[in-house]
């Protein structure tokens, strides 16, 4: 199936439409509620039935993700001289929430914070025979806080961000060894020089990494909700209808703060997708980006289906259209789903160097960015993936 121009500018004018009647979209937000509430609506129209459905989570953890390794690893330094077992109990804390909470998506440090409510929305489309099976195409409709040092660095702003996972383990070592050999003044002092040098670019980082201005999102995630949206159309058209699959379009809220809402689906509705194939989408819509077909998330540390995305690059040969495959440092909503072993993989935006969007969490992600050709031969993709995985149950 080629997509036409029309095609295109109805995703344009549907991120248009959303960025100028709510605009951004942050977590637990009532913007995020209503780009939610649009959503349902406009689904309705296309789906044989679409839902809400509320959840729970802790928005505040998030920040504190980003402040917390920095300011226990300063407060541990001094400690480390006199009582290293001090610095060796908080750099483990550190630790423990940064694999926990950022690598495995534990939620160890949530319920510190308030919790508040969010919205997930839900539709389905029938096969036109027996159900077999179940594919679910799904984004987010979540907008994250703006990354005042991603616009002056862009992509090389993750430098600063490894700074505390790096530097935190290597002042738990050090405080293991403090406790177990005594030390020379020389090697005290040249280790002190060594965990003291990063704090000047610890300081000012942590302070300016994330702003309390929320961004419009029309890349992330908006270019993601405008596929979606265009694939529901086109298949609830009588004579594009699956004939064994029933397709799931889903948006989540709270994907900026640790996927928090496709977590919420994937435990509620777990026995009814535990055999679907899930394809997921983010930052597809970016000028000057290809797409790219996740294979690994969170630094390599989960791996999602590599059945999912051999079939997503061969319905890119299918529609000739060029993609590339391999793991990317951040997380997608395709991770709940691969944590409970379920079949899911992510097609996302890269610029050329496989480095992040321009845009990514700025406040230039804006529809002036938006690159209709991408979304475009993202849809494509899409459709002729979801037509080879329901050739399967024919």
């Amino acid at each position: 199936m080629r997509c036409t121009k029309k095609h295109e500018d109805f995703m344009v004018n549907f991120i248009k439409e959303i960025c100028e009647k709510i605009g951004p979209r942050s977590p637990c937000s009532k913007e995020e509620e209503q780009c939610a509430q649009f959503m349902v609506k406009r689904l309705k129209k296309s789906c044989d039935e679409a839902w809400i459905d509320e959840f729970y989570c802790h928005p505040g953890a998030y920040r504190a993700m980003f402040h917390w390794p920095i300011l226990f690893y300063i407060i541990a330094i001094p400690f480390f001289l006199f009582y290293p077992w001090i610095s060796l109990i908080l750099t483990s804390f550190v630790i423990i929430i940064l694999v926990g909470n950022e690598i495995y998506n534990k939620e160890i440090i949530d319920p510190l914070f308030k919790k508040q409510r969010s919205t997930n929305v839900i539709a389905k489309i029938k096969p036109s025979k027996e159900k077999k099976n179940i594919i679910i195409l799904n984004g987010h409709h979540d907008s994250n806080w703006e990354f005042p040092l991603g616009k002056r660095f862009g992509t090389k702003v993750s430098i600063f961000m490894v700074l505390p996972i790096v530097f935190n383990p290597i002042l738990l070592i050090f405080s293991i060894i403090k406790i177990i050999a005594p030390l020379s003044l020389l090697v005290e002092v040249i280790l002190l020089v060594i965990m003291i040098a990063p704090v000047p670019v610890l300081i000012p980082f942590g302070i300016k990494v994330i702003s309390k201005t929320p961004v419009m999102g029309a890349n992330d995630n908006l270019s993601a909700l405008a596929v979606c949206l265009t694939t529901a159309q086109y298949f609830s058209n009588p004579k594009n209808k699956l004939t064994h699959s029933e397709l799931w379009i889903v948006s989540f809220g709270c994907e900026e703060i640790g996927i928090r809402g496709s977590k919420r689906f994937v435990s509620k509705y777990l026995d009814s997708i535990k055999d679907a194939y899930t394809i997921n989408l983010d930052l597809v819509g970016e000028k000057d980006c290809h797409l790219h077909i996740v294979t690994k998330v969170e630094m390599g540390a989960i791996k999602l289906s590599p059945e999912v995305c051999d079939i997503l690059q061969a319905a890119s040969n299918k529609v000739n259209i060029p993609i590339t495959q391999g793991p990317v440092m951040c997380f997608t909503d395709s991770m709940a789903f691969s944590m409970k072993k379920l079949k899911s993989a992510s097609i996302v935006g890269l610029l050329p160097d496989g480095n992040m969007p321009r845009f990514y969490h700025t406040i230039n992600d804006t529809i002036e960015n938006i690159d209709p050709k991408l979304m475009r031969e993202c849809l494509e993709i899409c459709i002729q993936a979801i037509y080879d995985i329901d050739s399967k149950f024919s």
